[in-house]
């Protein structure tokens, strides 16, 4: 069982903080959080709304 979760961003990798994101992949990054103490909800946040916007 992986002790983890990704939060998985398909556009990932053309938010204007992708260096915050993980991966390696053409578009998709992801955010990965081993405790919900883990969560920057500001960071979550941030690049939801730019995903969102770059999804419209």
């Amino acid at each position: 069982m992986k002790k983890h979760v990704n939060l998985q961003l398909f556009q990932g990798a053309h938010i204007e903080d992708s260096k915050l994101l993980e991966g390696t992949g053409k578009d998709m990054r992801h955010l990965k959080y081993y405790s919900v103490d883990d969560v920057e909800r500001d960071t979550v946040r941030k690049c939801l709304k730019q995903a969102l916007n770059l999804d419209s």
